[in-house]
């Protein structure tokens, strides 16, 4: 069994260039920063922010958006300061993605998202949860309970249908499920149907080097400010997001050591600080990807192969598995 635990998921925001920072986790932390009462942008972005819930809500009612979030900000009039330090950052945090990406990002995914996660609201947000101990828990958990053989970094070159070639030489199943990014789906294929290049090619996918640390200086200057997400915009912000985590706070540690989780730090870390370094992919939503969300269980109609994975969903852990279960129970299986 596998079990969970409350979290907090708060936003914190700096920006180097002109020194703004707040949270946004209550009055209090909104308002870190004393100047921001007399800021007339961060006023006017607070007001924005209530007219971006509101009207969220009443277009999603109304059947949803067809625009990117930069032309969703336009035609609602909402201000340039708003995306620049509130939207954009706290989609970039969410998805992983540079500044200049996320104006690209879908608005309707981006609502339906704050909509079902309870972002659309100041008052009535639903407590978030997330897995005792991290997600190696719930890879622990299958593989106890896994029946037949598994195969680690098994080099897995092509896939023909039921066929895999590993290490040059090609094996038969009686079904393939590729469980992996999209674009690494589309590669594996020897012949990819031209419904499996429609749909998977509009996907692509952000490298962010990730390391597990220590060091404090990551986070904003004023420690009110501090939260589960702290998002740092500074000149190279449009190329590559920098956010860390602060997982004592997210997973509730019971330590003093404080650690957080960094991507993409553009800041020299303290050498001794560093516990680990890794490296992941993160799926980048746009219109042309999110169009193809509605069709993507029509790959699964193949007799021998099966998709499944995050782009499924809204690009998280839990989309991933979601799909991976729809996969499942296409032969009876129950997780």
């Amino acid at each position: 069994k596998v079990t969970s635990r409350a979290t907090d998921m708060s936003f914190g925001y700096h920006c180097r260039l002109c020194g703004l920072q707040y949270g946004g986790h209550d009055l209090r932390t909104l308002f870190a920063q004393p100047t921001n009462l007399m800021h007339p942008d961060f006023l006017r972005l607070v007001v924005d922010m209530a007219r971006f819930n509101r009207r969220s809500r009443a277009a999603l009612a109304n059947g949803g958006v067809a625009d990117s979030l930069a032309g969703l900000v336009k035609r609602w009039r909402l201000s340039s300061y708003f995306l620049r330090h509130y939207l954009v950052p706290l989609g970039a945090s969410l998805w992983s993605a540079p500044a200049e990406r996320m104006l690209e990002f879908p608005a309707q995914t981006y609502l339906k998202f704050f909509a079902n996660h309870g972002l659309l609201s100041v008052t009535d947000r639903p407590p978030w949860e997330t897995v005792e101990g991290g997600s190696h828990r719930y890879l622990e958990a299958f593989r106890r309970g896994f029946k037949g053989e598994i195969v680690l970094e098994g080099q897995v070159e092509q896939v023909d249908g039921g066929r895999l070639r590993v290490g040059g030489q090609w094996r038969d199943f009686d079904h393939v499920v590729l469980a992996c990014h999209a674009d690494q789906a589309l590669r594996l294929l020897a012949e990819p149907t031209p419904l499996q290049v429609e749909l998977l090619s509009p996907w692509r996918y952000s490298q962010n080097s990730v390391v597990l640390h220590t060091d404090r200086s990551v986070m904003p200057p004023l420690a009110r400010v501090w939260s589960s997400w702290n998002y740092v915009r500074d000149r190279n912000s449009s190329q590559q997001v920098t956010v860390s985590y602060w997982m004592n706070r997210l997973q509730g540690l019971k330590t003093q050591q404080d650690y957080f989780v960094t991507l993409n730090s553009r800041q020299p870390l303290r050498e001794e600080a560093v516990v680990a370094n890794f490296e992941y992919w993160h799926p980048q939503f746009d219109l042309a990807a999110a169009a193809t969300q509605a069709r993507l269980p029509e790959l699964n109609k193949h007799p021998q192969l099966s998709f499944c994975g995050s782009y499924f969903g809204y690009g998280f852990h839990e989309d991933a598995f979601a799909s991976g279960v729809a996969v499942a129970e296409k032969f009876g299986c129950r997780l």
